[in-house]
């Protein structure tokens, strides 16, 4: 029996911002309600109003998609906001 996972060439090169260009892109496609939430996941706007990596994708959005897991986000030398998480 076949597993659902991606097993194309490029499986292992997949990065975390691809993954979440994808996401915004299907929220868009398919005009989902809550696209300015899918928005916020992974951007944000500096004080001049330009867009930038949200706290999200400035961690982890060049980590490779498979790279990312319970030990990686566990870490002690990540930003804050991700460490407390299980609390949430």
């Amino acid at each position: 029996m076949a597993l659902s996972r991606f097993a194309g060439p490029d499986a292992d090169k997949v990065t975390i911002r691809e993954l979440a260009v994808d996401y915004v892109t299907d929220y868009r496609v398919n005009g989902k309600k809550s696209l300015s939430k899918a928005l916020r996941m992974v951007t944000r706007h500096d004080d001049e109003g330009k867009a930038k990596d949200s706290t999200l994708m400035a961690y982890f959005g060049d980590f490779k998609a498979h790279e990312v897991g319970t030990d990686l986000i566990k870490r002690d030398d990540q930003p804050g906001a991700f460490s407390d998480q299980a609390d949430v």
